[in-house]
């Protein structure tokens, strides 16, 4: 595809004067045909036609597998623009505020953690004193169901964010799968509740097992 490609670039580059070659090359035939093998201008003519038919559908076909590659060229940079700026978010706020927020409650809430209980955890965080601290763990959750769903949906390339967010993911996801579990069953009552998020972990998790068996 590559040789493919850079061949295009040249035919594009080039193309009027590709495209004057091919007209005085026509038009040589025409003098060819009628004064050399002395064919008459009614049966010349149709030839030129032809030539010139085919010639044209030759460069549209050229220009429209030009365009395709510009157009797959253009949407993967999009794409890797779109995924190198959506990694750096975690080193600004307000993730990076969820992040020292819940680094700093994690003493206070170790006792739901072992063994896990998602009740009391959950009762914990929602308390008004610690209004701050369920909206830092949301907050943090409902991103990583973001970019989870830019995975699963192709829109991110997922080699470079497994890359940035393979240890994160799936530590998040193995310490909080409990509380995860006791949203979905009895607060939210869906399955759904963060599910791109947990099956981008659970297939990253596997995936690394795999890979260090």
């Amino acid at each position: 595809m590559t040789n493919l490609k850079r061949m295009l670039d040249i035919i594009q580059k080039y193309r009027y004067r590709i495209l004057l070659v091919l007209v005085v090359c026509i038009i040589s035939l025409g003098f060819f045909l009628n004064i050399v093998l002395e064919l008459s201008p009614d049966k010349v003519v149709p030839i030129l036609v032809s030539s010139f038919a085919i010639v044209a559908l030759f460069l549209n076909a050229l220009s429209f597998e030009y365009t395709w590659f510009k157009n797959l060229k253009d949407s993967q940079g999009s794409r890797e623009s779109l995924t190198f700026n959506t990694a750096i978010d975690w080193h600004k706020s307000p993730l990076k505020d969820y992040i020292i927020k819940i680094v700093v409650s994690e003493p206070s809430m170790k006792e739901f953690f072992d063994p896990p209980d998602g009740e009391k955890l959950h009762a914990y965080i929602s308390a008004s004193e610690n209004i701050d601290l369920r909206a830092a763990i949301a907050g943090l959750f409902n991103y990583l169901e973001t970019i989870s769903i830019g995975i699963e949906q192709k829109l991110l390339d997922e080699k470079f964010m497994k890359l940035f967010y393979e240890g994160v993911i799936i530590s998040f996801y193995t310490e909080y799968k409990f509380y995860i579990t006791y949203r979905r069953e009895q607060i939210d009552k869906s399955k759904k509740l963060w599910v791109n998020f947990t099956n981008v972990a659970t297939r990253w998790e596997v995936e690394k097992e795999a890979k260090e068996a």
